[in-house]
């Protein structure tokens, strides 16, 4: 079957975005849902799929042509939803946010969490689904429970009638066996699952008809992979690049051709194919952490523009972990330090250590995933490109270039260049660092590596 257009589905966990090509992969349209029914607090954060599901059948409606085309899913990790035998929703859909598996990490002992990790490159963390599934082997729900989804498989299951889930979610799902390439028999065993309880594992590639009775046209829904892959896939075209997604949260990854695991570092290494993994390391904090300064401070990305060009750094310090941590701590109840405070700051001196802490922590993470693999710059996605004088800033702090693509549009083709196989180029703006201010900022980030080791050390 010939296809005039795809359209690119992203669901995030917090809004939901398509859009459409024609044949020549030129963007055309887009249409983008904000949750509104999300449900959070100190512990939960979860969808509602009820929600998503409307969302999602209603964008297809807007953009589909009336000739042959086809959708390609890019999903988010770590989510999980539960059916009963009545085909009934047990839980709504849980996020890698949510903390409800936390407890659980201490249930279990060192040498079952490492193997695990070694096992499946999923870290040791609440964000990884193994625990929140454990949690939920201990609800009284558990024994009716006949089906686990995550959104990947949910949506593909809706459109086709299919239930399957890509390699590379159900390697972020905490439960896969990356060297045997299957449901992992020690994570199945531990959760008292069967494997006629989880989708069907398949390449990204695969496809099926969309269903005749959901009245969308004539088309195929390809399985597509992740977020995560699709952000890399996108600056495919270029070597010796890594990619950084800075949003609500901030990633660093990076494609290879190696299983890269270390108790150590503790990064995530995620199979994509028989020969290809994304490694890297996520971070809680980044635009979250801008948003929280904004409200607290009363101030505006507009302030913090002008404050990153004209602030140099001072002995303050400020570590960002308003949100727990993930990498490099992987400690869910970090809490966030501002140390050095005198008199004599001001309220900009505050604001500038501020942005610098939450940029020495970026640092931080890129330089890990440089010690497992090299690369000589990095590939900028994400909300933080509207803000150039920030992006200058953490330029100027990380010591390399950054590069920025032209077309916004652009990391939503991540998902389609891996599936069609293609090493299409993009154009991109290449942002230097100023390296007189990299040295300024050298001495200021290693006493932040000094307070950072203090936490560290008192674990």
């Amino acid at each position: 079957m010939d296809f005039s257009h795809t359209i690119s589905i992203d669901v995030g966990t917090t809004n939901l975005k398509l859009s459409r090509f024609n044949q020549q992969l030129q963007f055309e349209k887009e249409w983008i849902h904000r949750y509104s029914k999300i449900q959070s607090d100190e512990s939960r954060y979860e969808l509602n799929w009820n929600e998503l599901r409307d969302a999602l059948l209603k964008g297809i409606r807007k953009l589909m042509p009336e000739t042959p085309y086809r959708i390609v899913l890019t999903t988010a990790m770590h989510s999980i939803l539960l059916r009963d035998d009545k085909h009934q929703d047990v839980t709504e859909i849980i996020t890698w946010a949510d903390k409800r598996g936390h407890k659980e990490l201490l249930q279990f002992d060192n040498a079952f969490k490492e193997k695990l990790y070694l096992e499946t490159g999923t870290p040791i963390h609440s964000m990884n689904p193994f625990y929140k599934l454990s949690y939920g082997a201990k609800q009284s729900y558990w024994d009716s429970v006949t089906k686990v989804y995550s959104i990947k498989d949910l949506i593909f299951e809706l459109l086709t009638g299919e239930w399957w889930i890509d390699v590379s979610n159900a390697s972020s799902y905490g439960i896969y066996d990356n060297k045997k390439g299957q449901w992992s028999e020690r994570a199945l065993n531990s959760l008292r699952l069967k494997i006629e309880q989880l989708p069907k594992v398949k390449a990204c590639d695969s496809s099926a008809p969309i269903l005749y009775n959901l009245n969308l046209g004539q088309g195929i829904v390809v399985l597509g992979t992740s977020d995560g892959v699709s952000s890399n896939y996108a600056y495919r075209s270029l070597s010796n690049y890594a990619v950084l997604s800075f949003g609500t949260s901030h990633a660093v990854r990076i494609l290879t051709n190696k299983n890269v695991v270390s108790l150590k570092s503790m990064n995530f290494s995620y199979k994509i194919d028989e020969t290809n993994y994304l490694v890297g390391f996520p971070s809680n904090n980044a635009g979250n952490v801008l948003d929280w300064i904004c409200k607290v401070y009363q101030t505006n990305f507009e302030e913090l523009e002008q404050i990153a060009l004209t602030g140099y750094p001072l002995k303050l310090v400020f570590l960002p972990f308003l949100n727990g941590e993930r990498a490099p701590l992987w400690t869910e109840g970090e809490v966030s330090r501002l140390i050095g405070l005198e008199r004599f700051h001001t309220r900009e001196n505050i604001l500038f250590a501020m942005l610098c802490g939450l940029f020495y922590n970026v640092r931080n993470n890129v330089e890990n995933l440089q010690a497992l693999h090299h690369f000589n710059g990095i590939a900028l996605t994400g909300g933080l490109i509207q803000s150039r004088n920030l992006v200058q800033l953490m330029t100027n702090i990380l010591g390399m270039p950054v590069l920025i693509a032209s077309e916004n549009s652009a990391e939503c083709l991540g998902t389609i260049l891996l599936v069609d196989d293609l090493n299409f180029p993009i154009d991109y703006e290449i942002v230097e660092p100023d390296f007189e201010c990299h040295r300024k900022f050298d001495e200021n980030y290693q006493n932040y590596l000094i307070e950072l080791s203090k936490i560290n050390h008192t674990r």
